[in-house]
């Protein structure tokens, strides 16, 4: 059930931003970097638009994700389990672990910081 519709919509504006991305930017700045870093954010307002829950303690949720996502590129999961050809898990998951991703997860997380804290879109929910 959706518990925050102006979330909903930004997540919607940010999924098709990021496919848009995904599709037709191939290069190293836009689409690893800046596209790692509004994961986060699609990430966070995605879960905001269906969970009633504290603004900073999910965006702290969102970058462990984020983290722990990393960490298993780092130890090669799909490899390890033999899902490696699974092209949806490779979406998702990624291929490689680059320590670059972690700083655009967190910059994406202070981003998400700065909008609770000066843009908050729900006042109830700080």
């Amino acid at each position: 059930m959706i518990k925050d519709f102006k979330s909903l919509i930004i997540s919607f504006l940010l999924f098709i931003i990021l496919v848009c991305i995904a599709l037709f930017v191939h290069d190293s700045f836009i689409r690893p970097f800046l596209g790692d870093s509004l994961v986060v954010i699609w990430l966070y307002f995605t879960f905001k638009t269906f969970l009633k829950v504290s603004s900073f303690w999910l965006s702290i949720f969102v970058l462990f994700i984020a983290y722990i996502i990393e960490f298993l590129q780092y130890i090669q999961i799909l490899s390890f389990l033999g899902l490696e050809h699974i092209r949806i898990l490779t979406i998702v998951f990624g291929s490689t672990f680059d320590i670059n991703d972690i700083l655009a997860y967190t910059l994406g997380w202070f981003v998400i910081l700065f909008q609770i804290k000066y843009f908050p879109i729900n006042t109830n929910n700080k």
